[in-house]
């Protein structure tokens, strides 16, 4: 492929640019680049093509990227793989997502059609090399042993869910460390460890004036986060009234 050079030096100049757009610090860029790497030596341990690995990779990367700018806008939170888990091989959850943003949805479409493209294109054109199971395990626990060094400067770090900083990469996979405790739940977080067995009696329930029954307002806004997790988050002046009540 006399076209190698320029496709991996636009791929490079790629991976740049998401880098420096999805991690503040190094700690973060230098885990991200140890978890492409993976992600590219498990490509060509399985294709033995070194440019499609990369170009799926990459790709990979981009997908992480758009997904987590788009939680961020709306939820203001990070990336987190119970994220995929939970949306990915859920058809209602897509059904939402297409009615509620159908302009992404159809980007999404279009982009997701022209990767496929491209990827075929990259494996049918690019030859595999000749390199022996050896050499591609090795390539691939290397890549695990400099993931797993990279990851050690976020050890005690809470990273998952909210930081300021919008750490892109470095949240989404610190967030695979969630996972033994996913399964530990069989799939499910555990809400109360002695559930009420059904609704209450509709006869224990009296809203007669006279029985003058306590005001209580619940707001649930999965989207607002406590002020102390942003030290830059303001609330209207009009939400002052309302306190916050431990139960």
């Amino acid at each position: 492929m006399h076209s190698r050079p320029f496709i991996l030096l636009i791929s490079g100049l790629a991976l740049a640019l998401l880098l420096v757009r999805g991690e503040p610090d190094w700690s973060g860029a230098w885990l991200a680049l140890a978890c492409f790497g993976l992600v590219a030596s498990l490509g060509f341990g399985l294709t033995r093509r070194p440019l499609f690995s990369g170009i799926v990779a990459l790709l990979v990367f981009g997908v992480i990227w758009v997904s987590a700018r788009f939680k961020f806008g709306i939820m203001a939170m990070n990336l987190h793989v119970y994220d995929a888990m939970l949306y990915l091989p859920s058809w209602p959850q897509a059904q939402f997502y297409i009615a509620t943003f159908p302009r992404p949805a159809m980007l999404t479409a279009l982009t997701a059609a022209s990767a496929v493209l491209i990827l075929v294109l990259v494996h049918r054109v690019e030859k595999p090399l000749v390199v022996t199971p050896r050499i591609r395990l090795g390539l691939a626990g290397l890549a695990i042993m400099l993931t797993s060094a990279s990851s050690t400067s976020f050890i005690g770090r809470n990273v998952d869910f909210f930081t300021p900083e919008r750490s892109v990469f470095s949240a989404f996979f610190t967030s695979f460390s969630d996972l033994p405790q996913l399964v530990r739940f069989n799939g499910l977080i555990e809400v109360s460890a002695s559930p009420s067995p059904g609704p209450p009696s509709i006869s224990q329930i009296d809203c007669r004036p006279d029985k003058t029954p306590p005001d209580i307002v619940l707001a649930l806004n999965e989207s607002a986060m406590p002020p102390g997790i942003y030290p830059s988050l303001a609330y209207p002046k009009e939400l002052a009234f309302l306190r916050q009540v431990t139960v």
